[in-house]
């Protein structure tokens, strides 16, 4: 995905090797550090707290755009970009499928003859979901027919954090046959094969996803033309797993009310609740959920004397935050000026609590996509 390359270099250089869980958070604690306060006019401070030294100079940019060091952003923007359908000019009336503001594809049906049996798609339909890729958020009207001796109904979901970037549209005799749908991590043909038909490949732009489609089409089953709408990447988050409990309550990771979500040219704000006032409090950020210093994620702290706890991400940043009234620690994410490369790629956010007894404590966990609306 957009921003996966550097993100995945990043995570290669910073993630301890095989050092063990319990060596990686006695190493949090005798890094270098300074408390910073949950506002945001001390964000550059971060620099001083990183766990380990900048190792190459592609990282020191990665490091620096996800700190909010200077570099200038894409300009931001909600306009849709339209691409000209491929195929017939007639037949079939005009369609436009498209997500509403602050929604995006999660899933994609398509009515069609299996591959191999010189069939074709008939039926295309989109749900959507919102910003938390974990919940559903209305469906287009079906396009064409989902009805017809011999079809089936395929469907391509986007994992959390991903999105649709690329379509390839296949065309015979003014009519589409078939269609291949990319994500950054995958993509999938509808249809099948068809003698003397064409091709058009719709690209979205960087930092942008594919958020509908529009073209002509008729209810007995023809898609005349097809062509892509894109808009520029929706800030997005999945919720992981609850947390630890303490004297006072869950620890809860949420956005501070008002700023929220990863969106450049922002300063959101992620914060977590119920720490007691003699605790040291931290929120970690991650750029993996698969493992962390030589330990498969979620890991489950009960190994390590924190039973009912789970580090659900590596920890490759560490903020120490002073505790403010309401027994919350939070930080702002400096999101003004991002390097455009980053922009659809994910972090991981979790509360990390030292209890005054030496006990280590976990909030619940967010996946988040760095967006530009």
């Amino acid at each position: 995905m957009a921003g996966s390359g550097a993100l995945e270099e990043a995570r290669r250089l910073l993630l301890p090797s095989g050092e063990g869980v319990t060596a990686g958070l006695d190493r949090i604690l005798s890094a270098p550090r300074r408390d910073i306060a949950h506002g945001v006019s001390r964000v550059v401070a971060r620099r001083s707290i990183l766990l380990t030294p900048m190792q190459s100079s592609s990282l020191r940019a990665v490091a620096a755009g996800l700190l909010g060091l200077a570099f200038l952003a894409a300009p931001l923007s909600a306009q849709d970009t339209v691409f000209p359908p491929f195929g017939g000019t007639t037949g079939g009336s005009p369609f436009d499928i498209r997500a509403a503001a602050a929604q995006q594809p999660w899933k994609v049906l398509v009515h069609h003859n299996p591959q191999g049996s010189g069939g074709l798609m008939n039926g295309l339909q989109l749900l959507y979901c919102g910003r938390d890729m974990g919940s559903t958020n209305g469906q287009s009207n079906p396009i064409g027919s989902f009805s017809g001796q011999g079809y089936t109904v395929s469907e391509l979901a986007c994992a959390p954090g991903e999105y649709l970037n690329r379509v390839d549209v296949w065309v015979t005799a003014g009519r589409v046959t078939r269609i291949r749908l990319y994500t950054p991590t995958t993509s999938q043909t509808f249809g099948d094969n068809q003698i003397g038909d064409t091709r058009q490949n719709f690209f979205a732009p960087a930092g942008e996803q594919v958020i509908g489609f529009h073209g002509r089409a008729s209810t007995n089953g023809s898609i005349y033309s097809l062509g892509v709408i894109t808009r520029p990447i929706l800030a997005s988050e999945q919720w992981i797993g609850t947390g630890c409990t303490t004297s006072r309550g869950e620890l809860q990771l949420r956005w501070r009310p008002t700023r929220e979500n990863l969106i450049a040219g922002t300063i959101p704000i992620i914060e977590y609740t119920n720490i007691p006032n003699s605790a040291t409090a931290m929120i970690v950020y991650g750029f993996t959920d698969v493992s962390w210093s030589g330990a498969p994620l979620p890991f489950d702290m009960g190994l390590i004397g924190s039973p009912g706890c789970f580090l659900y991400q590596s920890i490759d940043f560490v903020i120490f935050s002073s505790i403010e009234p309401g027994n919350l620690a939070g930080h702002g994410i400096d999101l003004r000026s991002v390097p455009p490369e980053l922009i659809g790629g994910n972090l991981f956010f979790q509360g990390l609590m030292l209890s005054s007894s030496g006990v280590f404590k976990t909030s619940n966990g967010v996946k988040a996509t760095i967006g530009r609306i």
